[in-house]
């Protein structure tokens, strides 16, 4: 058995290592695109601006609710164990963005216009999953300020 706490504090650990990943994958492929580049008009940069905004909505549409009905489903865990973390139909959604990610990249490398249709895809994943892990963010706080609190009131010092 493992905490509430813990396994907020893991879930947006493991929340933010994937927005990492897929935004600098995404960096990868501009970097790409950018010494691939020929054309007049930069289209990889059209595109990095594209994968931008479209993260910032899918941030503010998804995975903030997301996280918040994940955080409020560990809050409600009886006896929370660390598969707990997601719930258990997420990991083989898991397993398919993966691989679905992988395939993209592969599929992309060393051809600027498939890249500048790829690029957007990585952008909007990794900056979305950023923004829309806000809520583990201050859950974590919150977990931090309530252990305090509990030390001070115990008198244990801090």
């Amino acid at each position: 058995m493992v905490s509430r706490s813990a396994l907020t504090v893991t879930a947006g650990v493991i929340w933010y290592a994937g927005a990492i990943s897929v935004s600098m994958r995404g960096a990868f492929l501009l970097a790409e695109a950018s010494t691939l580049h020929a054309s007049s008009f930069p289209w990889h940069w059209a595109m990095f601006g594209l994968g931008v905004l479209v993260g910032i909505l899918k941030a503010w549409l998804i995975f903030s609710k997301s996280a918040l009905r994940n955080l409020r489903r560990i809050r409600t865990l009886k006896k929370p164990a660390w598969w707990d973390l997601y719930p258990l139909w997420f990991y083989p959604l898991l397993a398919l963005m993966i691989a679905t990610g992988i395939s993209m990249s592969r599929f992309a490398t060393g051809d600027y216009e498939r890249l500048c249709a790829v690029i957007p895809a990585y952008l909007f994943v990794g900056v979305g999953l950023a923004l829309g892990g806000i809520p583990y963010l201050s859950a974590a706080k919150r977990h931090r300020s309530d252990k305090r609190e509990e030390r001070e009131e115990t008198g244990q010092g801090f």
